[in-house]
């Protein structure tokens, strides 16, 4: 469980990168009601911060959908994904935020192409639906893990 929660950084290895951040220490978590190890659904916690968050230029929040929202609205429409993961496969974390956008696919893409590998029975049991943004580069280049 994540014990600090750290806001506005850009390059954690870089206290001079002007980047403003702030620590914040988890109090507590909340896992979604309907997640259950290992399957893939709904693998989301919300973090309880200790205090509250002041929003500045480098602090911002992050907008959710709400409801029930289906992806297919987003089919062929490029998106912008944000993070610290791997640049290539099997590599290592980058330090510095990375940005890369992708196009949204429809469900059944996924789902066929995820459907060969070891874990999806456990992981997908139900099968990747609507509920889950499929999106990535067909020729196999950049996508949310590199």
């Amino acid at each position: 469980r994540p014990q600090v929660v750290r806001l506005g950084e850009h390059d954690y290895n870089d206290e001079k990168d002007g980047a403003v951040h702030e620590d914040f220490s988890v109090a507590a978590t909340v896992p979604h009601p309907e997640y259950f190890h290992p399957q893939a659904y709904h693998d989301l916690v919300l973090l309880m911060l200790d205090r509250r968050v002041k929003l500045k230029p480098s602090i911002n929040p992050v907008c959710l959908p709400w409801g029930n929202e289906s992806s297919r609205r987003l089919v062929g429409q490029n998106v912008t994904l944000t993070g610290w993961g791997d640049t290539q496969f099997a590599g290592f974390p980058s330090s510095v935020l990375q940005e890369v956008e992708v196009t949204v696919f429809e469900s059944k893409e996924c789902d066929k192409s995820y459907s060969t590998l070891l874990e999806y029975p456990s992981s997908w049991p139900l099968g990747i639906g609507e509920e889950i943004v499929c999106a990535g580069d067909r020729s196999g280049g950049r996508d949310s893990c590199q």
